[in-house]
């Protein structure tokens, strides 16, 4: 069964959830892009949230970094990321502890692969990352947990001397291009 967030169910791994939407979420001016967010019922609910994000076609999400670190917190906070339609490719950037440098990452997402219908894509605290849709336009799920909460991601101001250059550089080349997925490397 395909990951799924419809009308007042999640479907994870084959799992169905409830869920209840928490409305229509604000989003940053120029970027075409929109956020639904969704409780998950029941005791799940105390670990874990979802969004339902549409990136209209070419656009893309501003550019963010994920803070998410709860204090006091023994668990790995993380987002988990479900391309449903479209297409679209997922700029992470990431310390690599064990080489001591930030790594960039790319995740191509085509609906009409049958390779990437249940694709997903882990992340935590400290990356750096943007979405861009293809020319279809792009629809994805977000699950977080624990559940999202306002200041977990923060816009990246590329002028600041603290975003590392290797994701700054990404960032501008992945979204002065106007065509499909993986045309930039």
């Amino acid at each position: 069964m395909p990951t799924e967030l419809s009308g007042s169910k999640l479907v994870v791994g084959g799992t169905q959830h409830e869920v209840r939407s928490s409305g229509v979420e604000p989003t940053v001016p120029p970027f075409p892009y929109s956020v639904e967010t969704f409780a998950v019922e029941g005791e799940l609910g105390e670990v874990l949230d979802a969004a339902k994000i549409i990136i209209e076609p070419n656009g893309f999400t501003p550019p963010q970094k994920l803070i998410r670190k709860r204090k006091g917190s023994l668990k790995q906070d993380y987002l988990l990321d479900f391309p449903l339609a479209g297409s679209g490719t997922l700029l992470l950037c990431r310390w690599d502890e064990a080489k001591q440098k930030w790594e960039v990452e790319y995740h191509d997402f085509d609906d009409q692969n049958p390779e990437q219908k249940d694709l997903s894509i882990v992340y935590s605290a400290g990356t750096y990352l943007c979405w861009k849709a293809g020319a279809r336009g792009l629809t994805l799920i977000e699950a977080c947990s624990p559940p999202f909460q306002l200041g977990d991601a923060a816009r990246v101001d590329l002028d600041d001397k603290d975003t590392p250059s290797e994701y700054k550089e990404a960032f501008l080349k992945f979204t002065q291009q106007n065509s499909d997925i993986g045309a930039t490397r």
